[in-house]
This record gives C-alpha cells, sequence and structure tokens, in this order.
C-alpha cells in the first residue's frame, strides 16, 4: 500500500501543470501603469528628454520630461493616468532637436522598462511643430 502511494505521488507531480514558463518570466502586476528608460549608448549623454505620443488627430503631446539622460542611469519613474497611451517616443535635444525612430509599447498595470542601445537612432524634428515635438 505504502508503494502505491508513492508511486501516485510521484506521477501527480510529474504530470502537475507549471504556473510559470521558463522562457517568459512573469511580469510584476501593479494597480497602475509607469515607465522608466535607462540610457546604454556608450560615451553619449541625451539633454532634455521628454516622453510624447501622438494622438488620434495626428498631434504630439507630452507625457513627462525626463531630463539629461546619461548612459547606465535610469529616468525617473513616470505614471501613465490615460488607458489609451500604448505607444510612446522618446525626444531629446541631442545638437538639435530629435525623435527616436523607433516607439516603445506600453504594457498596462506594469513598471514598463525601455532600453535605449547603440542601434537606435533618432531624426531630426521641428520643436515649434505640434505634429512632430510634445506639446
Amino acid at each position: 500500500m505504502k508503494k502505491l502511494f508513492i508511486i501516485l505521488s510521484f506521477c501527480f507531480v510529474a504530470i502537475a501543470p507549471t504556473s510559470c514558463s521558463k522562457d517568459e518570466p512573469a511580469e510584476p502586476r501593479q494597480e497602475f501603469t509607469s515607465f522608466v528608460f535607462i540610457h546604454n549608448i556608450e560615451n553619449h549623454t541625451l539633454p532634455n528628454c521628454v516622453a510624447g505620443y501622438f494622438d488620434e488627430n495626428g498631434y504630439c503631446l507630452k507625457i513627462a520630461d525626463l531630463g539629461e539622460m546619461t548612459t547606465g542611469k535610469y529616468t525617473p519613474e513616470k505614471i501613465i493616468t490615460d488607458p489609451k497611451i500604448t505607444e510612446i517616443y522618446l525626444f531629446t535635444d541631442y545638437f538639435t532637436p530629435r525623435v527616436f525612430r523607433r516607439s516603445f509599447t506600453i504594457k498596462s498595470n506594469t513598471k514598463n522598462v525601455f532600453e535605449l542601445q547603440e542601434d537606435d537612432y533618432a531624426n531630426e524634428v521641428d520643436k515649434g511643430d505640434p505634429t512632430q515635438y510634445p506639446h
């Protein structure tokens, strides 16, 4: 009887489902949506960084001023209160006003961590144009 119990226990453990996949770490859930950027581009300081998004009318709206970004440092955490914001862009005044070419997708109820890397490029924008730069 003891052997039967041990065999059945082993079979139950062997077929029990797991709660997490080894390939995808569980993202911590929180009651609000937020984001930070980390700058990992060697030897560059990015001045006057701003996070923004484009609304349904094509205007670029400011989410937050992020200040100066230096290599290896995180920006302050910023909270997003509008659930319609699902994609943000990063702007900087590096030589001239610029926007990074790629957008950053926001996941709800998570602290989103976005990393700038060597292959991230930025295009010049007109800081006075509300369809190109956050206002």
